[in-house]
């Protein structure tokens, strides 16, 4: 019933309501309510559906799957959730993680801006 709370015809409040109840739900169908209509969603639900998934360590293993899967782009997860991830507790995730959302480290402005100087003569 809270999943169809959620679905994109229902207004913010009613939706918000469910998310509300749902963050203190620790059912296994959690994570799947919360996805389903993912891209449909408004951004006015999708912080707070990440805030929720990455409460609990399975709910996180999910959100990994819907990355991997492309139900939720990487680029939808904000810098400070991706450090949340990338530091998790459990080194299984953080490494999941890592391969997920692809995080390349630049470690010097000499690799974001190529050498503009003259080449030596």
């Amino acid at each position: 019933m809270l999943g169809n709370l959620l679905k994109p015809d229902n207004d913010l409040p009613m939706q918000k309501a469910a998310l509300q109840t749902l963050k203190y739900n620790s059912s296994c169908e959690v994570p799947g309510l919360l996805l389903a209509d993912w891209k449909q969603l408004s951004p006015a639900l999708r912080a707070p559906i990440l805030e929720i998934l990455l409460s609990r360590e399975e709910f996180t293993r999910a959100l990994l799957d819907a990355v991997r899967s492309r139900t939720v782009q990487a680029s939808e997860i904000s810098a400070a959730n991706r450090q949340r991830l990338l530091k998790h507790p459990n080194p299984a995730i953080q490494k999941e993680a890592a391969a997920v959302l692809k995080t390349g480290v630049i470690h010097s402005r000499a690799e974001v801006w190529p050498d503009t100087r003259a080449p030596p003569r």
